[in-house]
């Protein structure tokens, strides 16, 4: 199903010639000079929760907008009881930005609240009669929802020129809210991997018909998912590859410390979810062991998550326990301190049964940027990051033999691992940085603003 609204003229999102942009290593003086035009712009950002502790890019993003002036406010679907922290612990300047709709879950509660909200506000009966002719599409659950996130949302979508949605699904929500209202907000959407390739979103066509003829933008953090939009009907000249980026000044501030230089070390920072491929690190770790007993290593990791306690179970059935350190969860700069307190970053990221994929993992460049070698899977985007051999070391999806030899290497060759840290470093400040990245959004922003809807 093809959009038939007219297509804007807008400013495409690959990166610029290393010419063109510098190596920025540290942040905000190394601006490029943005239509002033942006500045005056209401951006909503719409999300499901805030803030998540896996999403930081979501909200470094946000800072971003705000440090370079611009006009942002958050909203979330769901209540601060979502949350993964409180809002105290974030930047000061996005605190008083962030709203909570928090709709109700049982179709009573909700019914009531449009009915109240019908009584204070009589010219939401219009709303409400849109969302009763589209009930019969979206079931009666799902229509109350989005009559109550459209009349909550009223005030704010009359003044916002831009409402940007992270994750295709909040997307979906968004458009079908949209449609109820006559407002005149442009829709600008990012996918990031489990909204484009898990099973419950297939095929994209039907799950995405409503984003596909009301969003009037769609970018993608890798060319791959720009390619699955396009061939599920969406307007090519409506999707952009726009990659994430990480922010120089959080990088500078970790101190790259090595406590044993006799040992190599190394980590993995990451949810413990299938995608991630944290049994594949440890089974790769495991041969390692055998075909290497002699070699002084460690393999820390960092995270939580459904797969915790069986990763400890394997790493003890492989009699890996003396090898492998599990930290737990922890705050995003201590993780980077992990990160910066090892020899090699490894990340053997992969398709989960349910068709779960990453798109190109933050804390790749993450590491990146900190200088450190990587070792990774041909998955997803990962390799529009890392180029196999120059700014890392790839193997193949469920590959521990392919894990354990780029490991190997990595372990035998001090002067592979400090080639490699340079070029992932020269690599990320380059093209994944979130300054120029964010300078880049807020042109799209200016673009399509001024084109016709």
């Amino acid at each position: 199903m093809q959009s038939n609204r007219g297509a804007p003229s807008l400013a495409v999102c690959e990166p610029a010639s290393d010419e063109a942009r510098p190596l920025i290593a540290g942040a905000s003086a190394g601006r490029a000079a943005v239509d002033h035009d942006a500045l005056g712009l209401k951006v909503v950002y719409l999300v499901r929760r805030f803030p998540v502790r896996s999403q930081t890019f979501v909200t470094n993003e946000i800072i971003d907008h705000l440090r370079a002036g611009a006009d942002v406010h958050v909203v979330a679907l769901e209540g601060p009881d979502s949350a993964d922290f409180p809002l105290e612990e974030l930047d000061p300047q996005i605190r008083p930005r962030v709203t909570y709709l928090d709709v109700p879950r049982t179709n009573r509660a909700r019914l009531g609240a449009v009915l109240q909200g019908l009584l204070r506000k009589p010219g939401s009966f219009r709303l409400a009669l849109r969302a009763l002719l589209q009930s019969r599409e979206e079931g009666k659950h799902a229509a109350l929802g989005t009559l109550l996130f459209a009349m909550r949302l009223a005030r704010t979508l009359e003044s916002a020129r831009i409402v940007h949605c992270h994750f295709g699904n909040v997307g979906r929500i968004a458009a079908m809210i949209l449609r109820l209202g006559r407002w005149q907000t442009r829709l600008v959407t990012t996918f990031h991997g489990y909204d484009v390739s898990k099973q419950a979103y297939q095929p994209l066509s039907r799950y995405y018909a409503p984003l596909i003829e009301r969003g009037d933008l769609m970018l993608t953090v890798n060319s791959i998912w720009a390619e699955r939009l396009k061939a599920a009907g969406a307007d090519p000249a409506r999707v952009h590859v726009h990659h994430m980026g990480i922010n120089p000044n959080t990088i500078e501030g970790i101190g790259i410390a090595r406590p044993d230089p006799a040992k190599v070390e190394f980590c993995m920072v990451g949810r413990m979810v299938p995608k991630k491929g944290h049994n594949v690190a440890l089974r790769a770790l495991a041969m390692l062991r055998r075909r290497r007993p002699e070699l002084a290593i460690s393999f820390v990791l960092v995270g939580e998550g459904p797969l915790l306690e069986s990763l400890k179970a394997q790493a003890k059935a492989d009699d890996l326990e003396d090898m492998a350190v599990f930290l737990g969860a922890l705050g995003h700069e201590s993780s980077l301190a992990a990160i910066g307190a090892a020899d090699v970053f490894v990340l053997p990221s992969r398709t989960a049964e349910d068709g779960d994929m990453e798109g190109i993992p933050v804390v790749l460049m993450e590491a990146m940027a900190l200088g450190k070698p990587v070792i990774s899977t041909r998955h997803s985007g990962i390799p529009e990051l890392i180029e196999d051999g120059v700014s890392g070391l790839l193997a193949d999806e469920n590959d521990p033999a392919g894990i354990a030899a780029a490991m190997e290497r990595l372990v035998a060759d001090a002067q592979l691992r400090h080639r490699l840290g340079t070029s992932a470093r020269q690599t990320v400040m380059a093209e994944f940085n979130e300054v120029t990245q964010g300078e880049r959004l807020r042109q799209l922003y200016v673009d399509l603003a001024r084109s016709e809807p």
